[in-house]
């Protein structure tokens, strides 16, 4: 079975703003990247996460979409301001 723009949306498929309050407080990559700005003190710009419970080969369009909104995610931010850096968790 095919895993299809779909099966992320879902399992897991956020933008910006609405990734950090559901990750907030867990013991995850995005709770730990909370976390670690908070402490650290500097601002997070959230672009794009998602998941999806492992099935077949992913789409083609499904590809296109997600590296789009990380594309498009990333663009964004470096058009607003100078990044210091990206954090990724694969």
């Amino acid at each position: 079975m095919p895993t299809d723009l779909a099966a992320f949306a879902a399992s897991g498929l956020a933008v910006g703003e609405a990734i950090l309050a559901p990750a907030r407080g867990t013991n995850s990559a995005f709770g730990g990247f909370i976390a670690g700005a908070e402490a650290d003190g500097f601002d997070l710009i959230p672009v794009v996460s998602v998941w999806a419970t492992p099935g077949g080969m992913v789409t083609r369009e499904a590809i296109e979409t997600l590296v789009g909104l990380l594309d498009d995610g990333l663009r964004t931010a470096l058009g607003e301001r100078p990044l210091a850096g990206v954090l990724l968790a694969l």
